[in-house]
């Protein structure tokens, strides 16, 4: 894939999220006779964007579609079509579509994506709502191109015809620009016309040729004459004669421009429809405005009146403020960053290699010196990695609300039906994330709020039946704990059904009848594959794959999984995550010759047992430990090793934990505490059961991290 189409998925991505988000607020104002313009403009310029980028890359389903999308706007917004439920069904349809066909273009496949019969859909709406009598803008008084007027939002319009009558010239700039360094540069050439006027708008043209990758037309008005335009703008460091053609936007004077050779330089778009002979001046387009209208145009200035000095509009100072941001972000594939934490990862296992050095030369007194000089050396190198590594963490930390802000349209749509009301309500957007973690966590969380919707949240007659409001709750929560972030999902439905959990387990085979399930046995049954209480099968859930799909992908994140429910009040999940998957605190262990990796965050604590205090229930090793029974796991057993305990009056127990799930890991020796770069176990050992990845310690060996998840599920196996 090339970097214009990367760019181009990536930025239509973008886009299409906050089509999402405030297509959702449009829908807010159905049937209200005038909706938000802002908004209205908001969501059609974010289309004319997409047009224009689709074009671009080539991407001509995208472009046909977002043009009819583009067009039912602009009859909203030129109020000359209702806003109503069918109207907004449709663009949220659009949108729809638009994602598929953005995976075509990404993937090359092709989605059998048939788009006729929605734009069938869009025409019949625009034949059967629009209003037969048109609204004229004033400024097709002008002959100001459809092309251009079409998407002006009302204040560049209101400025445009403003500048008109006030007789300053307008001049049309089109600029051929290249993909690299693009913000930067049409930041600064922008910066630079607002010297000598007033940029009042900027469009995307959807044209590439092998020279240039996009095409941008700037409007602009300039006291200056045409040659006086163009001598300030070969002074502009940024373009190159070739880059660029000028003309002015009134067809007045079309021959200035062609005699300073300057339209041929680049291709230009297609003449113009219904161009003005060039005599024809802005009296005569007011003169036409008094006959055809019955009043003249607001009085105008003289022509070659030097542009005033102005307050900036909010408009005007927010587009500032939107190209200052331009330049101080960069885009940064994360690819580059997993590159840059795995230089990390090497340099802090060089870390580890020194200061095992340095514990060798720390007994000889002949080399005391050195020690104290390497030790020192080795504090202030560990710092500087330190920071180091927070900085990378903290470029790859990304709020969570990037992903909170998917599930409001998914809530809208799941309960189109309206058997059911859901109000949706986020907290902790701000809360940061590893930007791997986020991108994993998208899928889980549809999974958890189809559940919630589906099987927790009651129809509205039962709810009114147990005098419940008749809207159901969701509530959506992140925040930080410690080393971890902690996300909760809770709804105020009817509660987890443990007796039919229960029934739907015996059925599978999974627990034997008549027993009873600890909370712990529950949530394990609840993640079994085929698993599901409700009724029937629907497009929302009940084929029981779901939360299976939740445990996969937090095993996969070293995550954990709670829940607390009440029947009739509701259930909340509770999801645990690390900050970060790249680089985590170990307990280094010794079983027989062999030493593993367990990840400190699922340690609770450790101590020294003696044999007699291991019982024997159900054939299953457990102790007594406070006033809980703790099962216990040999690792000798768990993978085939030597049992080197045989003969031990003593051992260790180091106690791991998932939830309210714990059980013992009897090991020989306790050795340390590192941190440790995580590793995958490559192709061939990625689903080797007990172990979540491999790492290399400082003196070049090789250590396999242990999967306490996974240890924990072979124990509730080996009990069920």
């Amino acid at each position: 894939m090339d970097e214009l189409i990367e760019v181009f998925i990536e930025e239509s991505t973008e886009i299409l999220e906050s089509l999402d988000q405030n297509l959702l607020k449009l829908e807010q104002q159905i049937n209200r006779e005038n909706p938000d313009p802002e908004l209205v403009n908001q969501i059609f310029r974010s289309l004319h964007t997409l047009k224009g980028n689709s074009g671009l890359a080539s991407a001509d389903k995208i472009k046909e579609l977002t043009h009819k999308m583009e067009f039912l706007l602009d009859l909203l917004r030129k109020n000359k079509i209702r806003l109503t439920e069918a109207f907004v069904d449709l663009l949220f349809k659009g949108v729809d579509m638009v994602k598929i066909l953005l995976k075509e273009v990404s993937t090359g496949v092709d989605q059998q994506v048939n788009l006729s019969d929605l734009l069938a859909q869009m025409d019949h709406l625009m034949e059967g709502e629009v209003t037969p009598t048109e609204k004229t803008s004033p400024l097709d008084l002008y002959h100001i191109p459809k092309e251009i007027s079409r998407v002006l939002t009302e204040y560049e319009e209101a400025r445009l015809l403003d500048t008109i009558q006030k007789g300053i010239p307008i001049y049309e700039l089109l600029l051929n620009l290249k993909i690299t360094d693009l913000e930067r540069t049409i930041s600064q050439i922008l910066e630079k016309i607002n010297g000598w006027g007033e940029v009042i708008t900027k469009l995307p043209i959807s044209k590439s040729s092998s020279t240039f990758d996009l095409q941008l037309k700037v409007i602009f008005a300039c006291k200056w004459n045409l040659s006086e335009v163009v001598e300030n703008l070969k002074n502009i460091t940024e373009l190159q004669p070739t880059d660029y053609a000028i003309q002015p936007l009134l067809p007045e004077d079309k021959t200035i421009s062609q005699s300073l050779g300057l339209a041929p330089s680049i291709p230009v778009e297609e003449p113009r429809s219904t161009p003005l002979e060039t005599s024809v001046s802005i009296e005569t387009a007011h003169a036409k405005a008094v006959e055809e209208q019955g009043k003249p145009l607001p009085e105008k200035v003289e022509k070659q009146t030097p542009l005033q000095e102005q307050p900036k509009s909010t408009g005007g100072s927010g587009e500032k403020e939107s190209l200052e941001s331009w330049g101080n972000t960069v885009r940064v594939d994360i690819k580059k960053l997993d590159n840059l934490m795995n230089i990390v990862g090497e340099l802090v296992l060089a870390k580890a290699r020194y200061q095992q050095i340095e514990s060798q030369i720390e007994p000889d007194p002949k080399l005391r010196v050195l020690w104290d000089e390497f030790k020192k050396n080795n504090k202030f190198t560990s710092k500087k990695l330190e920071d180091l590594r927070e900085g990378i963490l903290q470029v790859r930390m990304v709020p969570i609300g990037q992903l909170f802000s998917r599930f409001p349209r998914i809530v809208r749509d799941l309960t189109r039906t309206g058997e059911k009301k859901v109000r949706l309500i986020l907290k902790g957007e701000d809360t940061e994330l590893d930007k791997a973690v986020i991108d994993e966590m998208g899928e889980v969380l549809v999974h958890m709020i189809r559940n919630a919707v589906d099987h927790g949240i009651e129809p509205i007659p039962l709810r009114l039946e147990r005098n419940k409001p008749i809207e159901g709750t969701l509530i959506l929560n992140a925040y930080q704990e410690g080393s971890h972030i902690v996300i909760e999902v809770e709804d105020d439905g009817s509660g987890i059904d443990v007796d039919k959990l229960t029934q739907r387990a015996i059925e599978r085979g999974l627990i034997e009848k008549g027993a009873h399930l600890s909370k712990s046995e529950l949530l394990s049954v609840m993640m079994s594959t085929g698993i599901s209480t409700a009724q029937t099968i629907t497009d929302i859930s009940g084929r029981g794959v779901g939360m299976d799909a939740v445990k996969s992908t937090l095993s996969k994140l070293k995550g954990t999984i709670d829940f607390e429910t009440a029947p009739g009040l509701g259930t909340r999940f509770i999801i645990k995550l690390p900050l970060t998957l790249a680089i985590i605190q170990v307990l280094l262990v010794k079983v027989v010759d062999q030493i593993y990796a367990i990840p400190l965050t699922s340690v609770l604590e450790s101590f020294k047992m003696t044999r007699d205090k291991i019982e024997l229930i159900d054939k299953q090793e457990v102790t007594q430990l406070r006033d809980m029974i703790l099962p216990l796991m040999r690792l000798t057993d768990a993978f085939n090793l030597p049992n080197s305990q045989g003969n031990k009056n003593s051992f260790y127990v180091v106690v791991v934990g998932l939830a309210e799930r714990k059980i013992g890991v009897i090991v020989d020796e306790l050795l340390d505490q590192q941190e440790i770069v995580i590793k995958p176990l490559g192709r061939y050992l990625a689903d080797t059961p007990g172990f979540a990845g491999a790492t290399t310690l400082g003196d070049g060996r090789v250590v396999l991290i242990l999967d306490v998840a996974g240890l924990i599920e072979s124990l509730n196996a080996k009990f069920r």
